[in-house]
């Protein structure tokens, strides 16, 4: 094996961190395999990605809290002469080899004082928080999926910080292509967590269905968090967790995209809906401005309220904003290469 890195993402096995891990492994897959740990769930990656070796890790919600990265050790035993560890969102809390790598997966462990939460959610994700910002002396890169969230890295080294967006190949693959007769009259949203807002979604959604009444909603994500007034409205249906192929062919099949996110860390969910929906309601949080910068859009108001939407059509969009996964791992073994 030539590729001589540890990937962590054993706390990731869903949604951005899911989607990077495939990314990943089927990069590295293709150029000999490398080294990943992965949890319980993502065990079908063995079989999936043969050249990489993975690290199978299942930890507790108190061993995730007070142990994390207990498991660490004896897999470093297995390993000789490591020339990077990647940690994706798991804080570092010694040096592990000659480059030492952490990515921040989420925000919300920097922001969970002023989010939506339960006071449970606010003290774990406040200790993770303060973990991340006391062991980040440990890496030698930083990296985040906006600008936005590398500013919330205060007192850093800013040669340190580096811009690590996610791989958009599945809206590059679309962007030139004629897609409208796969439309349908339907709006999509993803995601049903608290600061994903679908009280605003829906509010949207009764909006354009003003003049269009037999517009439908597809609510994809957890069904326990859907607030139950929009689960009785007899034209939003709701799917619960479903793969991501899926949810491409949702997309695609879209009329309109909407996303009302209060907090993202990237703008990785809104690209897809963008570039794959015809027309697109997406909230105005910092990270979508930097998917949608130098592009034409226009201010879209929820009624009755001091809110409103970025609005955009999929025929509006350019690349510019956005690279591929071969792009952005070029540009990882780059930064890792300058060090080693």
């Amino acid at each position: 094996m030539k590729n001589n890195y540890l990937f962590n993402f054993s706390v990731s096995w869903t949604g951005g961190g899911l989607k990077r891990l495939y990314a990943y492994s089927e990069w590295f897959d293709k150029k000999g395999g490398t080294n990943f740990i992965v949890h319980p769930t993502c065990s079908n990656f063995i079989d999936l990605y043969p050249n990489n070796k993975y690290f199978i890790v299942k930890q507790s919600k108190l061993s995730r809290l007070f142990k994390d990265s207990s498991y660490l050790q004896e897999i470093l035993t297995k390993l000789d002469n490591l020339d990077m560890y990647y940690s994706y969102g798991i804080p570092i809390y010694s040096r592990v080899c000659k480059v030492n790598w952490f990515h921040l997966s989420s925000v919300t462990p920097l922001l969970a004082l002023n989010m939506d939460l339960s006071i449970f959610n606010k003290i774990k994700y406040s200790i993770l928080g303060m973990k991340i910002k006391r062991n980040l002396k440990h890496a030698d890169h930083i990296s985040a999926e906006s600008n936005f969230s590398l500013g919330l890295l205060k007192d850093i080294d800013e040669n340190k910080l580096i811009l690590s967006v996610h791989g958009s190949d599945d809206e590059l693959k679309y962007l030139d292509q004629n897609i409208d007769d796969k439309k349908e009259n339907i709006a999509i949203t993803v995601g049903t967590h608290t600061y994903k807002r679908l009280d605003l979604v829906y509010s949207k959604f009764l909006e354009l269905k003003e003049n269009n009444n037999e517009l439908k909603l597809f609510v994809i994500g957890e069904k326990n968090n859907i607030p139950s007034y929009i689960l009785q409205d007899k034209q939003v249906e709701a799917t619960g967790t479903i793969p991501r192929k899926k949810v491409i062919e949702f997309l695609i099949r879209a009329r309109y995209f909407i996303t009302a996110s209060s907090v993202e860390n990237s703008y990785n969910a809104a690209s897809e809906g963008i570039f794959l929906a015809t027309e697109s309601f997406i909230s105005d949080i910092s990270p979508h401005m930097e998917l949608v910068k130098g592009m034409p859009y226009t201010h879209s108001p929820i009624q009755n309220s001091n809110i409103a939407f970025l609005q955009i059509s999929r025929s509006d969009l350019s690349s510019s904003n956005i690279a591929t996964w071969d792009q952005v791992l070029v540009d990882l073994l780059k930064h890792v290469n300058a060090l080693s």
